[in-house]
């Protein structure tokens, strides 16, 4: 349910295309979802979005030449920064983005996201966070799209990541809390799960 085919800075890999190998991450990428697939995987869902180099077209060569199910996503990746043209625009607008990719499709092909992600992290709930997420939230609001949100349990992320999603009306049914797993605080963990959520427990 959290697996990234593919994770590389999308920024480095225009401005300097050498710097990676594309056949090199092609192959990699078959000989694990092969891998997976021999222990009866059949769909990936690959959380990868803005800031992590998300490509659907990769992902649709290693969906057609596995025979295994990769849903995309669509949303932003950021720990606190926000690109001018995101900045100076309202979260109505982000949103729109995002409704895009689920309605009419990513990146230029008629592959549409399933789902969307947002993240919290050590920086926490920052202001250019909390936008993502309302945009997020919103676009949910507007598609019935699910919401995967990273979070950092160390710093307690997820009562607020869940807040905001609750202010914008989202369904929490439809939301995941990310890398839950990583806590052994069970009051945590069972705090999150009373809200209506589902937690991940996905980096073991």
């Amino acid at each position: 349910v959290h697996e990234h085919l593919r994770f590389r800075d999308e920024g480095v890999a225009e401005e300097w295309p050498g710097r990676y190998d594309e056949q090199a991450e092609l192959d990699a990428a078959i000989e694990a979802v092969n891998a997976a697939q021999a222990h009866g995987v059949k769909t990936i869902v690959d959380p990868t979005a803005m800031f992590g180099g998300r490509d659907v077209r990769f992902m649709k060569r290693v969906a057609d030449q596995t025979g295994v199910q990769i849903v995309p996503c669509t949303g932003i990746y950021s720990y606190d920064y926000l690109p001018p043209y995101f900045a100076n625009r309202d979260i109505d607008a982000m949103a729109e983005h995002f409704i895009s990719d689920i309605e009419s499709g990513v990146q230029g092909t008629e592959i549409r996201a399933a789902f969307l992600k947002c993240a919290a992290d050590a920086a926490g709930v920052t202001e250019n966070v909390e936008k993502i997420h309302r945009a997020v939230a919103r676009a949910s609001v507007k598609t019935g799209a699910p919401i995967m949100a990273h979070s950092m349990p160390a710093v307690a992320t997820g009562p607020r990541q869940i807040e905001i999603f609750e202010e914008e009306g989202v369904d929490l049914a439809r939301v995941q809390i990310a890398h839950c797993g990583d806590s052994e605080d069970l009051d945590y963990v069972e705090g999150l799960l009373a809200k209506g959520v589902y937690v991940g427990l996905d980096r073991y």
